[in-house]
């Protein structure tokens, strides 16, 4: 360890003194540094809360404006699946009664129609040969 005589000791205590002091200062700088930001911090939050308690206010009614549209959407959408639903089953029942009411009627009219020609025209051919025909089956007299 070094020894000081009066004089380094005293310059040696004027240096710690003003150390100590600078140090303080220093401390008492950043402290009233800190205080003016936190002063500047809460000006902005006071500047800042009621535009943050808009901007919550706004999200909050988009979401509830996006969960009406998103209800009615899937609303439509039932309501064209029930609907197209009931078309299709529609467009079935209409097809069958045509099928059975209208198209196998006609046919079976038509086959009649042709069967009544051909026995017409059978008998008119064999009342114009006089009656003279092939009982073998392939028509021919």
């Amino acid at each position: 360890m070094v020894e000081l005589s009066g004089a380094g000791l005293a310059a040696f205590m004027v240096f710690v003194g003003l150390f100590a002091l600078l140090t303080v200062g220093m401390l008492a700088g950043i402290f009233i540094a800190v205080l003016l930001i936190n002063k500047k911090f809460e000006e902005f939050a006071k500047k800042a809360d009621p535009a943050v308690t808009k901007l919550t206010d706004t999200l909050d009614q988009v979401q509830r404006v996006t969960m009406t549209i998103g209800e009615r959407a899937d609303s439509i959408l039932a309501r064209g699946e029930r609907m197209t639903d009931t078309v299709s089953d529609n467009v079935e029942k209409t097809s069958y009664v045509v099928r059975n009411s209208v198209t196998k009627p006609l046919i079976e009219l038509s086959s009649l129609v042709n069967g009544i020609s051909k026995g017409f025209s059978t008998w008119s051919q064999n009342a114009t040969q006089g009656g003279k025909t092939d009982h073998s089956g392939n028509g021919r007299t």
